[in-house]
């Protein structure tokens, strides 16, 4: 290595070193109850976040049960059932949203959405874990089967919320077409297939909170070019499922939050290498990105709109925007789920972009899929969770990824990429497991054939 390439190592660690860090703490080892002074001060940069997901019969899910730190990554093969986890999200916020069968309607109907079985229809059931503001934490499940008009009805929904000293401060029941417990008096009998979390939250301060928590989850299916096509402002409150409204989200955090867009354009600028700086700007009734690029041998910067920019340019920069887009906490994005962040990225670029999500997780929870290593060996074990999608005979599991490596059966001479030398001074890491197709998850969790009891005792 040259004394000039030596120099330049030195000057981008340091760079890294500058960026403010999340406190080192294995997310699965923090209290359930956030009470004491040193557990708020491990969670005060972290708004209101899902802590944990159960679902049973969701899609190609048959059951899962995992743990959600501030920034999380679902590796695995293609149809293992990343993308259908995400989509819970998604579906969670749609029913509150909308309705039951709106939601369910949405994504091709009931068939498509309840696991498929050879024997009996299932019930399609969902359980979040939720941290609140005022350090409480709340359980929401519900259930789904089909309802007696050849539509869906929702079977079961409970809400339990504790205080930080585990007190249980707000209750929900509800059992098909009654109301067993709610925060009023004389409940109304609920709709078939409407949630009745809604109709609480508009009578309750905590069930309000949970609601909008819930509902504000967006998961993000970026395109390549994504921002590209010119369109009229629209306010930029919250970047579309698309970001197609990326220029009028730009415009709006240079505005008002223009601390956040310099944040944006300085992780933009580890991933494309020049640009310096990003500004809104108004061609005829649109609004568009401007980017202003070092270019040598020129005095200034240039600048160029987004129609000039590459497409793999214009998605790196909607992943940034999507994550960074509610630093204020003003509630319209509690959860950011992305579909493949790095999908555009070249290989050494890859840990920046997890380092720009490790930041925006601060204040807004970060879900991510991806199935590159370069991404999984940059995950930090001690403050990210990775979970590991496989399936077979159509059945999914979804798992976190234990230790430095987590590793398969021994690998053999004669397996792909395999090099004896190279795996005897050093134990291949994550992401090349990964790639071998030998990364394996924890077997703590219950067997594929061992449903989970999502609804148990109320105690």
């Amino acid at each position: 290595m040259t004394a000039d390439n030596s120099s330049k190592t030195r000057s981008k660690r340091a760079a890294r070193k500058r960026v403010p860090s999340a406190d080192p703490v294995p997310h699965e080892e923090l209290p359930r109850t956030q009470g004491t002074d040193e557990t708020k001060a491990l969670w005060r940069w972290v708004g209101p976040a899902v802590r944990r997901i159960k679902l049973n019969n969701y899609k190609n899910i048959v059951a899962c049960d995992v743990a959600l730190a501030p920034l999380t990554v679902i590796a695995g093969h293609n149809g293992a059932g990343k993308s259908n986890l995400l989509d819970a999200f998604a579906f969670v916020a749609e029913c509150l949203r909308t309705s039951v069968d709106a939601a369910i309607a949405s994504r091709g109907g009931i068939e498509a959405v309840r696991r498929r079985s050879t024997g009996h229809p299932r019930t399609l059931a969902v359980e979040v874990e939720v941290r609140l503001p005022n350090w409480q934490l709340a359980s929401y499940d519900f259930s789904i089967a089909d309802g007696p008009a050849g539509g869906t009805a929702v079977v079961k929904e409970r809400v339990l919320v504790k205080d930080d000293e585990g007190r249980l401060i707000a209750r929900l029941r509800r059992s098909k077409g009654t109301i067993l417990e709610a925060p009023f008096t004389a409940p109304p009998p609920p709709q078939a297939s409407h949630l009745y979390l809604p109709r609480a939250a508009a009578c309750d301060e905590i069930f309000r909170s949970l609601h909008d928590t819930l509902a504000a989850m967006t998961v993000y299916r970026l395109p390549t070019g994504a921002g590209k096509t010119l369109l009229p402002s629209d306010g930029g409150a919250l970047l579309g499922e698309d970001g197609a409204n990326l220029a009028s989200v730009i415009a709006r955090l240079a505005y008002t939050e223009p601390h956040v867009l310099d944040r944006v354009a300085a992780h933009l600028g580890a991933l494309v290498p020049g640009v310096v700086a990003l500004e809104p700007a108004a061609v005829g009734p649109y609004v568009t990105v401007r980017f202003r690029q070092t270019v040598a041998g020129a005095r200034h910067p240039w600048r160029f709109v987004a129609g000039e920019a590459a497409d793999g340019t214009l998605r790196a920069l909607a992943v940034l925007v999507a994550a960074f887009q509610d630093t204020e906490r003003t509630g319209a994005l509690s959860v950011a789920a992305i579909e493949e962040p790095a999908a555009s990225l070249h290989p050494a670029t890859v840990p920046a972009i997890v380092e720009a999500l490790r930041e925006a997780a601060r204040t807004t929870q970060v879900i991510a899929t991806s199935h590159r290593p370069e991404l999984i060996d940059a995950l930090d074990p001690q403050r990210d969770t990775l979970l590991l999608a496989t399936a077979r005979d159509g059945r999914s599991r979804i798992e976190p990824v234990t230790g430095p490596s987590a590793p398969g059966p021994p690998l053999t001479a004669d397996e792909p990429e395999y090099d004896e030398a190279e795996d005897a001074e050093a134990p291949p890491s994550v992401g090349t497991l990964l790639r071998r197709g030998r990364l394996t998850a924890s077997r703590e969790r219950a067997s594929d054939a061992k449903q989970i009891n999502l609804f148990g005792t109320d105690g």
